[in-house]
């Protein structure tokens, strides 16, 4: 029996199915997938686990970064878009060292760059539409199969004749509107990751899904990935292929209370709790 494994990110994550392919999800990053690490330049980014992985277990189970969408995008019932019988594991960040992350590395925001806090937190997760969006007629499916009301921008780059910007993309808005078909906009950024985080979690139900796991970034970089493929090994019967990453120590980026103490006051602690996180002290 073949098994399938996606990584993907978020926002980011993985997948293996019971057929003996493997393919790399949202990576949500998994998907997740998934949802919710943005790239950086550590072994356990969704890219590098991704790679991994690839490196570890494409001999017998390929691996990829889409589950029914790219990544760390949110991920529709698209029953069709993705392989069935398949494990996903879904990776998830920190979320005090996440939101901090997002704000100094702005990806693809930019109504967010250069923004401090508590402003970064409690802006409205949205953007104008400008260049070519503005010339749409509101009813096209647009990049990564949004529907054009789901997400500004629809076009990949609206103002094509816009310098391309290789550092974070900032002539690629790419904002998500909530995950219910409404076309409106998150309340801001902290609202986004629970509802990204209640996206992940559903996978588990979605048809031809095996199960779900959930890891923790902080936790892979502590304890290196030997684990990890070890699970994965039992999972799937495929040996990796491969050397484990070992642990690593890494610094960690600094907040001030007065930081803590907002995004406590203000993160849904419900969700975090659904995925292994809680407030810290401050």
């Amino acid at each position: 029996m073949q098994r399938e494994v996606f990584v993907g990110v978020f926002w980011r994550a993985m997948s293996v199915d019971h057929c003996g392919n493997a393919q790399a999800l949202f990576t949500f990053s998994l998907l997740f997938l998934i949802p919710l690490t943005p790239c950086s330049l550590t072994h356990f980014s969704i890219n590098h686990t991704s790679s991994h992985l690839h490196d570890c277990f494409n001999h017998s189970l390929p691996v990829r970064k889409t589950f029914s969408r790219y990544k760390h995008w949110f991920q529709p019932h698209d029953y069709w878009r993705y392989p069935h019988d398949t494990l996903v594991i879904a990776q998830f960040r920190d979320p005090y060292l996440w939101l901090e992350a997002m704000r100094s590395i702005p990806h693809h925001m930019p109504a967010h760059a250069g923004l401090e806090w508590p402003e970064f937190l409690s802006k409205p997760w949205t953007t104008p539409r400008i260049g070519l969006d503005l010339e749409l007629k509101g009813d096209e499916m647009c990049q990564h199969h949004f529907q054009y009301k789901d997400i500004i921008s629809c076009i990949h780059r609206p103002e094509p004749e816009r310098p391309v910007d290789n550092r974070h993309s900032l002539d690629k808005p790419l904002y998500e509107m909530r995950n219910d078909g409404s076309g409106i906009p998150y309340d801001n950024i902290m609202e986004l990751r629970s509802d990204k985080i209640r996206n992940i979690l559903e996978i588990r139900d979605f048809p031809g899904v095996a199960d779900l796991w959930i890891l923790q970034y902080e936790y892979m970089l502590a304890h290196g990935t030997q684990q990890l493929l070890d699970h994965i090994e039992e999972w799937t019967g495929v040996k990796a292929k491969c050397s484990a990453f070992p642990p690593q120590n890494r610094p960690q980026r600094g907040l001030t209370t007065e930081e803590i103490r907002y995004i406590n006051d203000h993160l849904n602690w419900t969700m975090e709790a659904a995925i292994g996180f809680e407030p810290r002290f401050a």
